[in-house]
């Protein structure tokens, strides 16, 4: 019995479930529709001895090491996770209503409010960088949940010039400066400025913390429920703009087909690489649908996953893509 219980480790990834994107997120009166989804898997870390070798005997799943020094806590994953989550939902809606206001704005203006001008329909504002996590190695001043602002003085318009501009710090391990929202709320916001520097690991250095466009929300018409999420994690987002996007139109843009995907969206509209991808491809078979988007950079190892799978039958449309229009053309070349 102690040897089935001493905890090891490692952590696992098995194959999960595929969920309605209108069980996370919804368009007040407008056309939702229910065969777009979502993908999830279960993962465990400090496996049993017997968990790890059942897991080892599955070729479903996936084993791999567990590092309590270096990778985060249960805690601290559960908190990114649902952070990361929460960021993604918000860039979700941010990329649908952008996209339909640029596409159709007339469309838009009339069928929903004629007397909101299409300018106002999304009133949003980005606050800058917010910090999802910690690395373990940091024993500096900055906080989860720390909204950053300036970049030694100069005003942080996008993680991407963030990174841009810091790079000459991770190369010289220099300190920066950075200014930090902390305790954010709209009656009070209280910023200061931190000395901070990159944290070496392995012969290389590293932003001492995980960063992520923050966008507030303060308007939207029409209005998207978001419900109290049920998993975590940021894998949703692509198909998540994409339901918002369909419910916006009066017809469905997604002709009639079983959607499924999986990958993270930021404001721009760019899909990022996931984990699990294979247990998704997996659980994606166990379903009827028609097509199948997946990041650009995880489509080897999809592919890969799809042949093991459909060696003598049909599949699905397996479509790598690198953008939200990406997904669009997709539809839009269906029409023709």
């Amino acid at each position: 019995m102690i040897i089935t219980l001493v905890p090891l480790n490692y952590e696992m990834t098995t194959p999960g479930v595929y969920t309605r994107t209108t069980n996370d997120v919804y368009v007040v009166n407008g056309n939702n529709r229910g065969n777009i989804y979502t993908l999830g898997v279960y993962g465990k870390r400090k496996l049993t001895i017997l968990e790890s070798w059942l897991v080892k005997i599955d070729p479903k799943s996936d084993l791999d090491p567990y590092d309590p020094k270096t990778d985060m806590s249960d805690k601290e994953f559960n908190r990114f996770g649902t952070i990361s989550h929460s960021i993604s939902n918000i860039n979700a809606i941010y990329v649908a209503f952008n996209t339909f206001k640029e596409k159709n704005p007339n469309q838009f203006k009339t069928h929903y409010n004629p007397y909101l001008p299409p300018e106002k329909v999304l009133d949003a504002e980005y606050k800058g960088l917010l910090v999802s996590a910690l690395r373990k190695e940091y024993t500096g001043a900055i906080k989860t949940d720390d909204i950053i602002t300036h970049l030694n003085g100069e005003l942080i318009t996008s993680f991407e010039q963030f990174l841009e501009k810091i790079r000459l710090h991770l190369k010289t391990n220099d300190n920066y400066k950075v200014t930090v929202i902390r305790n954010y709320n709209k009656e009070n916001e209280t910023s200061f400025e931190i000395t901070d520097a990159p944290v070496a690991k392995d012969d290389q250095r590293y932003l001492p913390y995980y960063l992520e466009d923050y966008i507030r929300l303060y308007k939207l018409e029409p209005l998207v429920l978001i419900s109290q999420a049920s998993s975590i994690g940021s894998s949703g987002g692509a198909m998540k703009a994409l339901a918002i996007y369909d419910a916006l139109h009066y017809q469905s843009i997604i002709l009639g087909l079983n959607v499924v995907g999986t990958g993270t969206i930021d404001m721009h509209g760019n899909i990022h690489e996931i984990g699990g991808i294979r247990q998704k491809i997996i659980t994606a078979s166990d379903g009827n649908f028609d097509v199948f988007f997946v990041p650009k950079a995880n489509y080897e190892e999809a592919k890969a996953e799809y042949d093991n799978i459909y060696t003598d039958k049909e599949g699905f449309d397996l479509v790598a893509v690198e953008t939200f229009s990406d997904i669009l053309e997709y539809f839009e070349a269906g029409e023709e």
